[in-house]
């Protein structure tokens, strides 16, 4: 995914240098983030910390945007986030996971793999100083999960989530007094037929004369989601250090 947003940025750069009117914009950040929550299949919860072993994990997040003047169509964003991880624990309180039982004081090891894909559709009805963005986002959530007795592979449940949710959007961008430096956040959320999604950023960067820029912010993403038959309520959040690309 990286390498295709890379590519699509040069492939577009020609266009934007070309179109004045036109701004393309893009971003990368990578590192680690705290990880709370609990996964349901079944009977009980089994919490990610307490009985999985998890603490920090590792997420990878790449956005490609572009933004016109035309009044009547809107702005794009694509964003793709990767959240992923494996872990060992033992489970303090019973539960069932894909139909297996794992019972108190068993060693269990894990591993998940979190993945979305946001395309956010926005108008900035106040564009000057201060920037305000209102829009939907489409989010496909992809994920898979897997709970394993440590030592015993035949005790093994494996579950996988699949949805579309739409969210709406707000974002803000305001330029501080310091040349070249700003502020900026951004709000997805929705809820609605007990899904409920909160995914906040905010941040603090600079850009160069010459496209490139840095941002240091935090990120915080609530989950809950009740999704072919696993419910998952999770938190995930933490500092980030992105750089961007600014055409």
């Amino acid at each position: 995914m990286r390498k295709m947003i890379i590519a699509a940025t040069a492939m577009v750069a020609g266009a934007a240098q070309s179109a004045p009117l036109v701004d393309i914009y893009g971003g990368l950040y990578t590192g680690q983030t705290a990880l709370s929550g609990v996964l349901n299949s079944g009977t009980g919860d089994a919490d990610l910390e307490d009985d999985l072993g998890y603490d920090d994990s590792r997420q990878t997040v790449v956005y490609l945007g572009l933004e016109h003047a035309v009044p009547v169509l809107p702005n794009l964003r694509l964003k793709h986030a990767t959240l992923s991880d494996e872990a060992r624990g033992q489970v303090q309180n019973a539960f069932t996971f894909d139909g297996q039982v794992f019972l108190a004081t068993t060693n269990v090891v894990s591993s998940f793999d979190l993945d979305y894909t946001d395309l956010t559709l926005y108008y900035s009805p106040l564009d000057n100083v201060v920037k305000i963005d209102l829009g939907l986002t489409a989010r496909q959530i992809e994920g898979d999960f897997v709970i394993e007795e440590d030592g015993n592979p035949a005790n093994r449940g494996e579950e996988n989530i699949s949805q579309l949710i739409p969210m709406l959007h707000v974002g803000a961008y305001g330029k501080l007094p310091l040349t070249g430096f700003y502020a900026t956040g951004e709000v997805n959320v929705v809820g609605y037929d007990g899904d409920n999604i909160a995914d906040v950023r905010a941040g603090i960067g600079w850009v160069s004369d010459f496209m490139l820029g840095v941002e240091l912010g935090y990120s915080q993403l609530s989950l809950d989601v009740d999704v072919d038959d696993v419910v998952a309520d999770l938190e995930v959040g933490g500092p980030y250090l992105a750089l961007s690309l600014n055409f």
